[in-house]
């Protein structure tokens, strides 16, 4: 799962791109299902996390089973102009 840009901390981690800010790194969870994502996210998002980090908004996570699927789309593009992606 890659989180919107700045959902999560990125205190702690290594800069790849240092000084860069067109490109913005996110961490992210690898997980076996959604259900481990979702206890993933949960863990990452605690309240607070934004006392620590001033990059992070205070938002709370959302449970998945709040959501309705029926009425989501999904969108995409393969060549923004700028970074054309590789086969």
């Amino acid at each position: 799962l890659k989180p919107t840009s700045t959902r999560l901390t990125m205190l702690g981690h290594a800069e790849v791109f240092p000084g860069m800010e067109a490109i913005i790194c996110q961490p992210g969870p690898l997980a076996r299902s959604v259900a481990d994502l979702e206890l993933a996210m949960e863990i990452f998002c605690t309240p607070g996390s934004d006392q620590t980090d001033p990059t992070v908004p205070p938002v709370p996570w959302t449970s998945s089973k709040s959501i309705d699927v029926k009425g989501l789309r999904v969108a995409l593009f393969d060549d923004n102009g700028v970074f054309t992606p590789n086969p």
